[in-house]
C-alpha cells in the first residue's frame, strides 16, 4: 500500500489479481480475515511510478499534461 492516507499505508497485501473493475483499474487482494477486497490500482506499487513524479520529487504538485488539460478545460468552460 502506497497511498499516504490509507490505513494500511506500507502494509504488504496478499494480492490475488489486477483487473479493469467498474470502470477503474483495481488491484483485488484478501484482508486480514480472507476476505476478498479491492482498492484503486494506483493507490498501490502495482502500477510504476510516473517518470515526472521520480524526477519532480516532490517539487511540483502539477505533471505537465494535467496542467495542458487544465488550461483546455478553463478556455472551454469561459466559451
Amino acid at each position: 500500500m502506497t497511498h499516504p492516507f490509507h490505513p494500511l499505508y506500507r502494509q504488504e497485501l496478499d494480492f490475488v489479481r489486477r483487473r479493469s473493475h467498474w470502470g477503474g483499474d483495481r488491484v483485488f487482494y484478501r484482508d486480514h480475515h480472507g476476505h476478498l477486497t479491492s482498492m484503486p490500482a494506483h493507490w498501490t506499487n502495482v502500477i510504476p511510478e510516473d517518470p515526472f513524479v521520480t524526477m519532480a520529487r516532490g517539487r511540483t504538485p502539477f505533471r505537465g499534461d494535467d496542467l495542458v488539460a487544465l488550461v483546455a478545460l478553463v478556455a472551454r468552460l469561459r466559451s
